[in-house]
């Protein structure tokens, strides 16, 4: 404890040396998977006829027989949140990243239960992907994938869910 009674770190120098030095070469890693060249924007947005219009972004390829990969955001978020990984994926990935109703550019609806949104997320397989894919979901969009699986399972090749 100091002169003020407040609990001080307890670490050694050395230690905490360490901690500082960890956190300066995972930046410079951070710095490295993100080449100078490399534009942390995503393509220009399209949108998806029907009701709701979605918004979406597309970029890259996959080789042939590779499913694309569909980003999908949580809730009170949007598209734009996948900024940073969207480019990086892209180089080697088809990559598509879309607004769910009522979020980012999509347009509005009457209705946000599960049900629809899976059924978005299909409609963005189904007319832009015209193939299976492997979503990556964030949040409300976990749940939205796994009624989409179950509903499309030849569709949905694999999952991966982010804090569901």
């Amino acid at each position: 404890r100091n002169v003020t009674g407040v609990q001080t770190c307890a670490l050694p120098i050395s230690r905490h040396e360490q901690l500082i030095e960890s956190c300066a070469r995972h930046e410079a890693e951070s710095r490295y998977l993100c080449s100078p060249g490399m534009a942390n924007r995503l393509p220009r947005s399209r949108t998806l006829r029907g009701d709701p219009k979605l918004v979406y972004y597309e970029k890259g390829e996959s080789r042939p027989g590779e499913a694309a990969l569909v980003l999908a955001h949580g809730a009170t978020l949007r598209s734009e949140d996948w900024e940073n990984i969207h480019p990086r994926l892209a180089t080697r990935y088809r990559v598509i990243a879309y607004d769910m109703r009522g979020h980012g550019k999509s347009a509005r609806a009457a209705e946000y239960g599960v049900g629809v949104l899976a059924d978005d997320l299909l409609r963005v397989v189904r007319e832009v992907a015209r193939g299976p894919v492997i979503v990556l979901a964030h949040s409300m969009a976990c749940a939205a994938t796994l009624v989409a699986a179950a509903r499309e399972p030849r569709l949905v090749r694999a999952m991966v869910l982010e804090d569901p």
